[in-house]
């Protein structure tokens, strides 16, 4: 008896009996996740683990609208519909502009990157041979005149680590960075930094969570006659092992230990991240300034979180960017979740881009230039 030729039968025919119900069933799920994301995961925590679903239910969408067209057009309705009425979602997914650069000195471009402490842990050293050399001599040689950085790191006495002389003194940029000093060694610290060819009129630290260091500061720049302030934010990581999502795993019980210490870290995360979000989004709709967000926000572009940035700036990778923008380089190459936004009633993009041929950290660099209007 074939049994493959059986199941293959029986799937057929459940397909041919069920699809309907089941592109109807897509489509109520998939309405109800653009829902979702205006609801706070600090409530109900599920609600973070849904918004991970919805480029699925998107490409299941676009399927189905296919294969009806190619048999029976009038149910690509069904989510042609849908996929309209989510058209926001699918722009925070996949961006078409046209781009075009100038020489207006006017123009100033804003580099945005999590340098990963610049490679500085010996495990790293050992893994990457030579990219903490590259990377910071990268940042250092990089023309834009201002630069947000994530997971910045600094060592006084270090030839190679002292950061702060190499991109900010040598290069003649202005600075503003509220570290943490290290526990182990009180001239080793860490955290973010704004560095500016223009003068910085002040800056300012915005406690967003339990640990020690800030994770969002921001710096007001005096760019001619005009002020902009600039937010650095790194909001809580998962903290997530890849190995352990991709190995292989030769007991049930591994499985299950590990995907349930994940899903505890997924959960954590969103109920963190939104709880940051909610302290810094005052300080954002209470600047006197022209406002640009740098920002390694941990999470996708359908989270609360995001949608919470985005319902009050302007994106640039929406606005000027192209293709799908993932920024996260390491096995969930898939991920978007460092991004630029702006004030887009004060300011005018002219170009965006993430630079994924340059490979020194976790993260990819991003690269917008503006104008003040």
């Amino acid at each position: 008896m074939n049994y493959k030729r059986i199941v293959y039968t029986l799937l057929v025919q459940f397909w041919r009996k069920k699809r309907l119900k089941a592109n109807i069933l897509l489509a109520v799920l998939t309405l109800c996740n653009y829902g979702l994301v205006y609801i706070s995961p600090i409530h109900y925590w599920l609600i973070g683990f849904f918004s991970l679903s919805l480029p699925i239910l998107l490409l299941l969408n676009i399927f189905f609208v296919i294969y009806w067209l190619l048999i029976k057009p009038k149910c690509s309705l069904i989510s042609g519909l849908v996929l309209a009425m989510g058209q926001v979602f699918i722009f925070r997914t996949f961006a078409w502009n046209f781009q075009h650069t100038t020489t207006s000195s006017a123009v100033f471009s804003v580099l945005s990157y999590n340098v990963r402490v610049f490679n500085s842990y010996q495990y790293l050293q050992q893994e990457y041979l030579g990219y903490a050399e590259k990377i910071i001599q990268w940042v250092a040689q990089h023309p834009a005149e201002i630069k947000c950085l994530q997971e910045f790191y600094h060592q006084e006495s270090s030839e190679l680590f002292n950061t702060v002389r190499e991109l900010a003194q040598k290069r003649q940029y202005y600075f503003y960075s509220y570290p943490t000093l290290s526990s182990q060694n009180q001239e080793n610290y860490f955290g973010l930094i704004i560095l500016s060819k223009y003068p910085i009129i002040q800056g300012q630290k915005i406690v967003i969570g339990e640990r020690k260091y800030p994770q969002a500061i921001y710096a007001d720049v005096k760019i001619g006659k005009d002020t902009i302030r600039i937010f650095n934010l790194h909001l809580q990581s998962m903290a997530i092992d890849e190995r352990k999502i991709f190995q292989k795993y030769a007991f049930w019980q591994q499985v299950e230990s590990n995907f349930c210490e994940i899903a505890r870290k997924l959960r954590y995360g969103f109920v963190n991240r939104a709880k940051q979000i909610e302290k810094i989004l005052p300080c954002i709709e209470q600047s006197p300034y022209p406002v640009i967000v740098c920002a390694d926000l941990n999470d996708v572009p359908y989270s609360y979180t995001y949608n919470v940035l985005r319902s009050r700036l302007q994106n640039a990778f929406e606005a000027k960017g192209k293709g799908w923008g993932f920024s996260y380089n390491g096995k969930l190459f898939f991920l978007r979740i460092d991004n630029q936004f702006f004030d887009e009633q004060k300011l005018y993009i002219h170009h965006f881009q993430t630079l994924t041929q340059v490979p020194y950290s976790d993260h990819f660099p991003l690269v917008g230039m503006y104008q003040i209007r």
